[in-house]
């Protein structure tokens, strides 16, 4: 495995690093005061996708790439990875909880995290004045229970990008219209239907005016109600007069793209590293086009270690020694830029965008997601949570001509009620 070749590298550049700069307080402890044990972690695959176990194998071995980094300094702490499907993990933690065989720490997107706590099924966790200050305040916020409680410790950022097939999209559509344009052409575009995934387009296609409508549930004026009718109805035209794909689970536009059937789809970029292993050098990567409405206004995914509530104080001790090992702005530059899939959210240490396409359109991404708010604006409460789900399906409803535009918009102003 390729990963493992760096591990020399990796270890020199930790231990440089600390000699030159010196160690974060966060990020680090001395080995020998580590104990020697084990611990339990479960990672959570993105989504609630049914199983795949090509996207399994690629969250376990990142997450093994890590435990692995982390014992090349700690050789006498074991680390047991396993990986589950996020609509199993609350259920698979609540049942192994009460057994008192939790695990230890377990890396799930934020909103699961939040989840995770009010079931009681996680401890929360005080953040260092001075690592928190290395991280987005918005993002902060989301994460935030009670002052400086957090559901968890923030360590990556998963960004809404385009993915195409070079061969068929030379250059990635700058616009909408140039999308259009392409699509007209004969390229198979898709999009992610959930509402989490599609909201990219909401800024595009009905600008600011939609995005307080969809956020807010209400429609402060007029302009705003027409923004959100404008944006529902061009997704409509992009869907029956466009031919534009429009799927469930991004899982199709990951399958999609991979095997040909698609030719331009929103990805999330944790899903780069297996449509490279399909696509080759044929994979494009780049930033969501802007629109009528103005920019593209992606959802950044936040990647959380948070802390199960069975372990003892020396699992505690590992399971925090880790996860802020991984947090380590060295080590998040380092995998960010290695895998190229995910961006640190510790901001201490910038990446380079020149070095990597890739990475420059992750960065783009990331900023667009904190204009006008957006970091802060997705709430983590569970009756948002249903409103999501609720405008999702409503949307499927319209794409698929049970609904008319006015219906749908007149359901996301009622917020569900």
């Amino acid at each position: 495995m390729a990963a493992i070749a760096r591990l020399p590298l990796l270890g020199i550049a930790l231990l440089c690093s600390c000699l030159l700069f010196g160690c974060e307080k966060q990020g680090q402890q001395a080995s020998s005061n580590i104990p020697k044990g084990t611990i339990n972690v479960l990672v959570s695959l993105d989504g609630i996708e049914t199983f795949n176990k090509a996207k399994l194998e690629e969250q376990a071995a990142l997450a093994e790439q890590m435990a692995i980094d982390y014992r090349y300094l700690n050789p006498d702490v074991h680390i047991q990875i396993e990986v589950t499907r996020e609509g199993d993990l609350i259920q698979k933690v609540k049942s192994r909880t009460q057994d008192g065989l939790g695990p230890d720490l377990i890396l799930a997107r934020g909103s699961i995290a939040h989840r995770l706590n009010r079931e009681g099924l996680t401890n929360l966790v005080q953040l260092d004045p001075d690592y928190a200050k290395k991280i987005n305040p918005g993002l902060l916020k989301r994460l935030r229970v009670l002052n400086n409680q957090f559901v968890g410790i923030p360590v990556f950022l998963l960004p809404q990008l385009a993915c195409y097939n070079r061969q068929k999209v030379p250059r990635n559509p700058a616009s909408l219209d140039q999308l259009i344009a392409t699509s007209k052409g004969g390229v198979s575009i898709g999009m992610a239907l959930d509402l989490v995934d599609l909201f990219w387009s909401v800024g595009a296609w009905g600008g600011v005016g939609a995005e307080d409508a969809v956020l807010n549930r209400k429609a402060s004026n007029p302009s705003n109600r027409g923004a959100l009718l404008s944006w529902l109805q061009s997704l409509l035209d992009a869907s029956v007069v466009l031919k534009v794909n429009f799927y469930d689970q991004e899982e199709q536009l990951i399958e999609g793209l991979s095997k040909g059937r698609l030719d331009w789809i929103t990805c999330r970029s944790s899903n780069i590293g297996r449509l490279r292993k399909h696509l080759g050098a044929k994979l494009g990567v780049g930033t969501l086009p802007v629109g009528p409405g103005g920019q593209a206004t992606p959802i950044t995914v936040s990647k959380v270690w948070t802390f199960g509530i069975n372990s003892s104080q020396s699992q505690r001790q590992l399971a925090t020694s880790f996860a802020h090992f991984t947090a380590n702005a060295i080590m998040q530059r380092y995998t960010a830029l290695i895998t190229e899939q995910m961006l640190p959210a510790n901001q201490s240490m910038p990446i380079p965008m020149g070095q990597s396409q890739v990475i420059s359109a992750m960065v783009t991404s990331a900023k667009q997601s904190q204009q006008k708010g957006m970091f802060v604006s997705i709430s983590f409460k569970d009756e948002n949570f249903q409103y999501y789900r609720e405008v999702t399906r409503a949307i499927t409803e319209m794409i698929y001509g049970e609904r008319t535009p006015e219906q749908v918009r007149d359901f996301i102003l009622r917020g569900n009620n």
